[in-house]
């Protein structure tokens, strides 16, 4: 008698022999994994443990620059799930100016998206496929005194499983520090529309947070509304901002996520980077097993400068967003009579992440 082990989501490419429907059941049956869709269908997915099929994970991580990867074919291979998370943007950087002037924090950068497919045997024709994880996005590079303009973040870059088979866009980097009022446009998130396979097979980043001078930055939406139900990675937090009437409006963190079934907050510190890994690679596969207990995961976003000293004499960088596809906070503007004094960067991007499930 086979027995639930989890309810599934499960997207997959209109390829013949794979699973056809957006959601189903795993369940075992003497000891051999099975994903039943709602149709009725079943598809043998491996041993659970011994035996000559196996379920193997393989996790490709990257650094601050991209790195390259090549993954092996195997002609015992029934099917692959590759999921890629793209890099987050870099948060913007401050400012600096030595009179009385509305002043517009850095914006967080962007959450890379998320985009997965399935593969069977049949449409796997080349001996090996190349795997690039995205580098995340610089934060906005620090500028001298006296200047109006922060720097922008940089883009986090796309993280490809076989070049145009699964590819998924990074983050946009946030607006830096200036001295106009109102508020920044908010650093999106990758876009799914720009990923492939395509829309359905892709989830947004979360948006960076947004810099502004009418009111305290709000926080950043968490990275999963359940353990089970993505919706993006991290965006960065925005830094705090100061009105022409010296009202200072506060900054705000990075997004945070779950962790299992517990609520695993985002650092609270000013400046502080995101939390590595707040969302295990089980979630984001969106099956939890314990075969599927992994090393990797997503982080939480940079939490961009929160406050200032009353003199606003003082700045703050922005936080790196956490490992992995998470955006980087805003810098604070600078506000200082003092010759010479430099702006401070926004915090870096995280880079992406590549899984491949292999199913034999």
């Amino acid at each position: 008698m086979s027995q639930v082990l989890k309810s599934l989501q499960l997207v997959t490419q209109s390829y013949s022999g794979t699973p056809n429907t957006g959601t189903g059941a795993l369940y075992a049956s003497n000891s051999t994994l099975y994903f039943e869709n709602t149709t009725g269908t079943i598809f043998p997915l491996g041993l659970t443990e011994g035996g000559s099929e196996s379920l193997i994970i393989r996790e490709y991580t990257g650094s601050s620059t991209a790195q390259t990867y090549t993954w092996y074919n195997s002609s015992s291979i029934k099917y692959i799930q590759v999921i890629c998370v793209g890099a987050g943007g870099g948060g913007g950087g401050n400012n600096a100016r030595n009179a009385s002037a509305n002043m517009r924090g850095g914006s967080g950068g962007g959450g890379g998206a998320i985009a997965w497919g399935f593969f069977d045997s049949a449409s796997l024709t080349q001996p090996n496929y190349t795997i690039s994880v995205g580098a995340g996005g610089a934060g906005g590079a620090a500028v001298a005194v006296q200047t109006n303009i922060g720097n922008n973040g940089s883009v986090g870059s796309y993280t490809t499983f076989g070049g145009t088979m699964v590819s998924a866009s990074g983050g946009s980097g946030g607006a830096g520090a200036t001295n106009i009022a109102g508020t920044s446009t908010a650093a999106s998130g990758g876009l799914a529309i720009n990923c492939l396979p395509g829309p359905g097979f892709a989830i947004n980043g979360g948006s960076g947070g947004v810099g502004g001078t009418g009111a305290n930055s709000p926080s950043v939406s968490s990275s999963f509304s359940t353990p089970l139900t993505p919706i993006g990675t991290s965006g960065g937090g925005a830094s705090w901002s100061i009105a022409a009437d010296g009202t200072v409006r506060s900054g705000s963190l990075g997004g945070s996520g779950f962790e299992w079934n517990t609520l695993k907050p985002n650092n609270t510190t000013s400046s502080n980077s995101g939390s590595n890994n707040l969302v295990t690679v089980a979630v984001l596969l969106q099956f939890t097993s314990s075969i599927l207990t992994t090393t990797y995961g997503l982080g939480g976003g940079g939490n961009g400068a929160l406050t200032t000293a009353v003199t606003f004499n003082n700045s703050g960088s922005g936080g790196n967003g956490g490992l992995y596809g998470a955006g980087g906070g805003g810098a604070s503007p600078l506000f200082s009579g003092t010759i010479g004094r430099f702006g401070l960067p926004g915090g870096s991007g995280s880079s992406g992440l590549c899984i491949v499930v292999e199913y034999y």
